[in-house]
């Protein structure tokens, strides 16, 4: 039985062309690029608001009255 030569220059093998783009790939990118675009309008959302860590809207009082509500459900 006759010994491989390793330093030839031509691979060994079965040769296989490389595998196009399927259709998962092409799915992957599309996902990718719609939570881009979402993460985008939510923060053009969130800045309509004021920022991250803004507060418009509720007071601390109705914060109050609505915690009061609760406890008095919740008594038992």
């Amino acid at each position: 039985m006759s010994q491989p030569n390793f330093e030839s220059d031509s691979p060994g093998g079965v040769l296989v062309p490389k595998p196009k783009s399927s259709i998962y790939t092409v799915l992957l990118i599309l996902s990718v690029i719609a939570l881009v675009i979402a993460c985008v309008f939510l923060y053009l959302e969130i800045s309509e608001y004021g920022g991250l860590g803004a507060t418009k809207g509720m007071s601390s009082s109705a914060d109050e009255w609505i915690a009061a509500r609760c406890l008095d459900v919740f008594r038992v």
